[in-house]
């Protein structure tokens, strides 16, 4: 028998495992980036007396709902997609199992909404103050949008996010079998 063709066991490399832990540390990769970049954001506006503006204000909120997406959102998608991919492909599953309860999911689904949501409102409101900023520089400088403004409209941003995510934490989108629009009507009535 030639010794150079013969393939042991040991010298075989399971390329789905390897695959796995690569694609495992990306998607790890991510979240902690997001968390360190704005708690960056945050230790800098918090330390430095000139990052203080008002439109800083706004950013350090964008930061805060980022730093919640990537440590609340992310992190648990990860697992879900991760242990998901081993366990559905290990029995031959065609579909995902969620298997932290029926609680935590909606608490992950509310989180999530919340979040989210607050990171586009966020968004909106820097856009809003720079778009003012720009189109209206005198009155800007002479009215500008003033610390109180800001923190009222950061409190809006996140009492609306909140407000938006509540609903999935009350159960209703939970859905037994029936029609959507039944549920819907039963809901509101």
């Amino acid at each position: 028998m030639n010794e150079s063709n013969a393939i042991s066991d040991e010298t075989i490399v399971d390329t789905g495992l390897n695959n796995y832990h690569i694609l495992s540390f990306l998607l790890v990769l991510l979240p902690a980036t997001a968390i360190f970049g704005n708690v960056l954001v945050i230790v800098a506006v918090y330390k430095e007396r000139t990052l203080k503006t008002v439109t800083n204000l706004l950013i350090v909120s964008l930061a805060v709902s980022d730093f919640l997406v990537a440590l609340c959102v992310m992190s648990f998608a990860i697992y879900f997609e991760l242990h998901n991919l081993i366990y559905c492909k290990s029995f031959q599953l065609n579909s995902f199992v969620w298997n932290l309860g029926p609680i935590f999911c909606n608490i992950y689904l509310a989180a999530d909404v919340s979040c989210s949501t607050a990171s586009i409102l966020n968004l909106f409101a820097i856009s809003l103050d720079r778009y003012i900023a720009i189109s209206y520089p005198i009155k800007y400088a002479q009215y500008g949008t003033k610390r109180t403004r800001a923190h009222m409209f950061i409190a809006f941003v996140w009492g609306l996010s909140i407000a938006v995510g509540l609903p999935i934490l009350l159960g209703v989108n939970a859905v037994d079998n029936t029609d959507v629009w039944s549920s819907i009507f039963n809901f509101l009535s």
